[in-house]
């Protein structure tokens, strides 16, 4: 009896960790690995790119065991919104700042018809992410991220 893949969403993952664990551990063979105690440039990537070849083992593994289900039709509303809300964040991030960057991501995000999160409820996640991404990435971890950047000066 021949194996049958019953979890496509399951596979389609399986197959895109492994390649991209596959193209990590390709892309880093010409750097240094060095040791635990003195890691080269190559030791992190290549760590994290076998991580995603054993990860992607399991979920291919587990894309052959249980009962088959049918593949969702595509949703490009939610693809679009969700883009749509990265390269505004991208695009935002220096002269509008993290605070107003994250919340019109999230506003984005939560567009998206399968998020079930409503304009409002968005906008107050995307307030507390702002919030906190600010405590930690701008106090906490002295990253050089503007809050408020130059439209608000």
């Amino acid at each position: 009896m021949r194996p049958r893949v019953t979890k496509p969403h399951s596979a389609l993952a399986g197959i895109f960790f492994l390649a991209a664990g596959i193209f990590v551990l390709w892309d880093m063979r010409g750097h240094e690995l060095g040791t635990l105690r003195n890691m080269g440039p190559g030791y992190f990537p290549s760590v994290l790119g076998g991580l995603l070849i054993v990860i992607a083992f399991g979920i291919l593994a587990d894309s052959f065991t249980g009962k088959v289900e049918a593949m969702e039709k595509f949703d490009v509303v939610s693809l679009v919104a969700v883009l749509t809300g990265t390269t505004l964040f991208g695009l935002l991030l220096r002269p509008a700042g993290l605070i107003p960057a994250l919340i019109v991501l999230t506003l984005c995000a939560g567009a998206a018809p399968r998020s079930g999160l409503g304009w409002r409820r968005a906008l107050i996640l995307g307030i507390v992410l702002a919030v906190a991404s600010a405590v930690i990435f701008v106090l906490l971890l002295r990253q050089p991220l503007p809050l408020l950047g130059s439209w608000f000066r």
